[in-house]
């Protein structure tokens, strides 16, 4: 067998691992069809993972119970009378997203859901851009305080129960924590 041969087949094996070691850690998926957005205001591809800030308080959030985020977490109060808001981790990081919550870092977690998951569940993410929000604000406007209360309460606890699967963030007794996706 030839040098080039050899190098090729061994380029072509460790180029193979290198992606599904990516799909693996990552949920990165290689692919043409669904380029990521290259400014906040791009629709959300479902490649992409969208954060949702969760107050750290145990009616929201408890690390004890085997479904740690609560269905509360992803109830629509009166001022997302267009739809809920999560953030696009393309465009801000989880620890952002927490410290500009208007209570500070330590009083929240960050989840995080990929969005071809929302997108399963029959609702959508569009982008929002607001001045005073973090980069990458969205938002799923088919939860709104006017949602069917029954549909609204099943779909939160289907976000809840994404959510819980990858906290992105979370404060410490010490400190703040981020947590690898």
């Amino acid at each position: 067998m030839e040098a080039g041969t050899v190098w090729a087949a061994a380029w072509q094996f460790v180029s193979g691992r290198l992606v599904r070691l990516l799909i693996r850690w990552c949920g990165f998926i290689p692919s043409q069809q669904t380029p990521l957005a290259k400014d906040e205001r791009d629709p959300v591809s479902p490649r992409e993972y969208v954060l949702r800030r969760v107050f750290a308080a145990a009616d929201h959030f408890n690390p004890a119970l085997s479904e740690p985020v609560q269905r509360v977490a992803f109830q629509p109060n009166k001022k997302d009378a267009a739809g809920i808001s999560v953030f696009r981790e393309l465009f801000v990081t989880p620890m952002e997203v927490a410290r500009r919550g208007p209570k500070g870092p330590s009083e929240y977690i960050v989840v995080r859901l990929l969005a071809a998951d929302v997108f399963a569940l029959g609702l959508s993410v569009l982008p929002d851009p607001q001045a005073d929000q973090p980069p990458g604000h969205a938002i799923i406007p088919e939860l709104t305080p006017q949602t069917e209360k029954k549909r609204s309460k099943e779909l939160q606890r289907e976000l809840a129960k994404l959510g819980g699967r990858n906290i992105a963030y979370r404060a410490t007794l010490s400190g703040v924590q981020g947590q690898p996706g």
